[in-house]
């Protein structure tokens, strides 16, 4: 149920940009981890890359297939945006030329579309180094590497950028050593689960805590970050149980189902929702629409989805004739 992780993820995220508020705490609170959507994308994303240099160990193909997978779509997408943001006189030469590959963010100046493709990028160039290391390390030596990711934090706090960054990459690990033990067709025991359920509910807890008493130094020391690295893993775990049970209810392959077209979209949404997020607001907000502010998000949420329909077929055509000349 990888493609459902990803689609209650992308969900989740854009739960969390949307600048609507809930006067019930729970769901407060809920909109308020949203950030955390990333950490489970990160997580599946971890655990596709582990099967695929499984598959064909070759760092160039294995770039190969991650670019035509992802390139044509964003490079679409950024056909539009960066004329926009051009003509709004925000951009530079170079700011075009580092969005354009998706390295805006790692210069560490302003500008960027958003810091996550300059994540991804870092992190699928990492994944064979990783894959090489989880096949032949020990159990101490795998463990040793999550402790040493963690550690790598320390050199980042208050930097205000890379942190953003830095904090993902144990999910990320995570993930590519969760499918080298399924690889081994070990399978998940329940003392297991039950373990990874006390640490989602603690690294909860704690985010609850930090967000009451600590929030000034939440983002700048990667507190709201790191939690995750507990978190995501389970989560993604009990959201295949549910989805195990929810096969055997009626209705319930549909939920999946939708789930799951959602998550294979999750790329053109992460794409399209910034920008939903930053134009609807303004136009609410000029057109007068306050009171009508929930409509006009589920119009906009109903538009980005021909959207991402459009972008994906765009794409899949520029795919086609790319290769064929």
């Amino acid at each position: 149920h990888r493609s459902v992780w990803m689609g209650v993820a992308i969900i989740w995220v854009v739960f969390f940009h949307i600048p609507e508020y809930s006067s019930q705490p729970l769901i407060a609170f809920v909109k308020k981890l949203g950030y955390g959507g990333v950490d489970l994308c990160l997580f599946a994303s971890g655990v596709g890359c582990f099967y695929s240099l499984s598959r064909d160990p070759d760092m160039g193909r294995f770039i190969v297939r991650r670019f035509w997978r992802l390139a044509p779509v964003y490079l679409l997408f950024m056909a539009f945006w960066i004329p926009w943001k051009w003509f709004e006189g925000a951009l530079t030469i170079p700011n075009v030329i580092g969005n354009l590959f998706g390295i805006q963010y790692l210069t560490a100046l302003d500008l960027e579309f958003n810091w996550y493709v300059s994540a991804i990028i870092v992190f699928y160039f990492l994944a064979p180094y990783l894959k090489a290391f989880l096949d032949t390390a020990s159990r101490r030596g795998k463990i040793l590497m999550l402790l040493v990711l963690l550690a790598l934090v320390i050199p980042f706090w208050k930097s205000g950028v890379y942190i953003i960054i830095v904090t993902r990459l144990p999910v990320f690990y995570l993930g590519m050593l969760f499918a080298s033990g399924a690889g081994e067709d070990r399978a998940v025991r329940p003392w297991q689960m039950a373990v990874g359920f006390v640490l989602m509910m603690l690294g909860i807890y704690f985010l609850k805590l930090a967000f009451e008493h600590i929030p000034d130094t939440l983002w700048r020391y990667g507190v709201a970050w790191v939690p995750f690295v507990a978190i995501a893993p389970p989560m993604c775990l009990f959201l295949s149980m549910c989805m195990s049970a929810l096969e055997r209810i009626p209705g319930g392959k549909a939920v999946i189902g939708m789930l799951s077209w959602v998550g294979s979209y999750s790329f053109e949404i992460y794409l399209l929702h910034i920008s939903m997020v930053e134009l609807l607001p303004e136009l609410i907000r000029t057109q007068e629409l306050e009171q009508w502010s929930g409509l006009v998000w589920c119009a906009g949420i109903c538009v980005m989805m021909v959207l991402c329909l459009l972008m994906r077929g765009g794409s899949e055509a520029l795919v086609r004739l790319v290769r064929r000349k």
